[in-house]
């Protein structure tokens, strides 16, 4: 069903007025249940009434992404799926086969593969603009810890000064459930609201500094923050995935990759619908976000 789906989409792209609809021009019988017969009109029909655009986006994504061979992602792709096998064991076919998929196999290329090549794309963009992007975002490589109350805190900065792991005196102090929890990763001040006086470490660290116990206006919560690296160019890399984890960075580029691409839907249902979910793919802007 998918694959016959898929093989309609050609049928969209015909030039036309802005109030042409895509026809098909058989009206085959594709399968019948009972005497119920589907027909290809029919299939494709209530696919636009039903896809909302997503089957033609998916589409585009591929052929985006044709160039990109499996090699390129296949490291990645053999552990995500080490990563599906840990959490769905032995009834991971079955699971699949739930969810419309034929195997393994089909479920690596029809999902994972492509999502992994537009992944692939979207970081050699952002290398190509990483200067841009880091004067954009600020990205800091620090751990930010926070903690429950001033006594606590000042107990842990007082025990990393002395010398010990932050990593060790994080796990014996951090607030369970908070995302900052002491590891070190890359923050990117410009997509996360952080409290302000962790906000203003952050912005105006020179080099690798400790920060003293810094207070949240909003509650009790207290936080230290370790500064580990200021140059991004040092772990381009872990700045890159950061990016990679930033919804709006990954839109702005997402919808790059569609109009550099040349993105074009000629059957006006199908165009609305994608305009109304993805307007930047067509490179136009939803009213409410123009006024």
């Amino acid at each position: 069903m998918k694959k016959l789906l898929v093989s309609l989409l050609a049928l969209l792209m015909l030039a036309g007025c802005s109030d042409a609809r895509a026809m098909i021009s058989t009206d085959e019988e594709i399968f019948s249940v009972g005497n119920e017969k589907v027909t290809s009109k029919r299939l494709f029909d209530v696919m636009k009434q039903s896809d909302g655009g997503m089957t033609v986006v998916k589409s585009a994504q591929n052929k985006i992404t044709e160039n990109v061979a499996d090699e390129d992602v296949k490291a990645e792709a053999d552990k995500r799926l080490e990563e599906i096998k840990e959490v769905f064991g032995d009834q991971l076919e079955e699971r699949l086969k739930q969810s419309g998929y034929e195997s393994v196999d089909a479920f690596m290329s029809q999902t994972v593969y492509p999502e992994l090549k537009m992944t692939h794309l979207l970081k050699e963009k952002m290398i190509t603009d990483f200067e841009a992007l880091t004067t954009e975002n600020a990205p800091r490589k620090a751990r930010i810890l926070q903690l429950e109350n001033q006594e606590k805190a000042d107990e842990a900065l007082e025990k990393i000064k002395a010398g010990e792991n932050f990593d060790d005196v994080a796990k014996d102090y951090k607030v369970t459930g908070s995302p900052y929890d002491g590891s070190a990763k890359v923050h990117l001040l410009k997509s996360v609201q952080y409290p302000q006086e962790v906000a203003d470490a952050l912005k105006n660290a020179t080099e690798p500094t400790l920060s003293g116990v810094l207070s949240d206006a909003s509650d009790e919560s207290k936080y230290i923050v370790q500064i580990i690296e200021i140059d991004a160019s040092r772990y381009q890399d872990e700045t890159i995935e950061a990016f990679v984890g930033s919804k709006d960075i990954v839109n702005k580029y997402l919808a790059q990759l569609f109009v550099d691409n040349g993105f074009k839907i000629y059957d006006k249902d199908v165009y609305d619908a994608v305009a109304e979910k993805f307007p930047q793919y067509l490179n136009i802007q939803k009213e409410k976000d123009a006024k």
